[in-house]
């Protein structure tokens, strides 16, 4: 990520040049031209800004979806019936969403351990 923070700074020093040069500038068609010039600029800036956090947004849904354990939803004594129900078993948060927009963008809001309790357990750990 290091390597995208320099020439992300290059492209804001941009946009402060282009003011630079209007404060110095007294012709109103030049003016009007680096407004239009610094406007492209910000919006190219905003858009490369929204673009990166949408990498890094990316990255860390990665990140949670490998920590993710995976866990079988219905115990199949079957082996046909494994194999048909395995394919619908799979939760990929990578791909769309049934029933949600293709380009909806996820979020991560809260990240956090989670201890489940399992009533079996605790006849287990009664017994011993």
């Amino acid at each position: 990520m290091d390597l995208l923070v320099k020439p992300m700074q290059r492209l804001t020093k941009y946009s402060l040049l282009l003011k630079a040069i209007l404060k110095k500038t007294d012709d109103s068609k030049h003016q009007e031209s680096l407004m239009r010039m610094e406007q492209c600029v910000e919006r190219f800036v905003m858009a490369v800004n929204a673009s990166m956090f949408r990498q890094q947004e990316h990255e860390r849904l990665s990140a949670v979806v490998t920590r993710i354990e995976s866990y079988d939803a219905i115990d199949c004594n079957n082996e046909e019936a494994e194999k048909f129900l395995k394919d619908y078993l799979y939760l990929d948060l990578m791909q769309s969403m049934p029933g949600c927009e293709p380009q909806k963008i996820r979020h991560l809001y809260l990240e956090d351990t989670l201890k489940l309790k399992d009533s079996s357990n605790k006849q287990d750990s009664a017994n011993h």
